[in-house]
């Protein structure tokens, strides 16, 4: 996800009286600021999901992939 996207959902977390999330946009910030990619992963070990997506879609991509990887080991 973007970084925009990050921050608005963090931003409106922060409306949420029941939230469980401690990250405040300032925080997202630093940890886009901060990431580094997994590379000591190998790519075909990874599988990547777009989090802006529905999570139906998102499951369904993992349950696929599952599926996928049962079938060719």
């Amino acid at each position: 996800m973007t970084l925009e996207v990050a921050i608005e959902r963090a931003t409106r977390r922060l409306r949420d009286l029941g939230r469980v999330s401690d990250a405040t946009p300032e925080v997202v910030a630093a940890q886009f600021r901060d990431f580094e990619t997994l590379d000591e992963i190998p790519r075909n070990c990874l599988l990547e999901l777009n989090t802006e997506r529905a999570l139906d879609t998102q499951v369904s991509a993992v349950m696929r992939e599952v599926d996928r990887q049962l079938t060719n080991p």
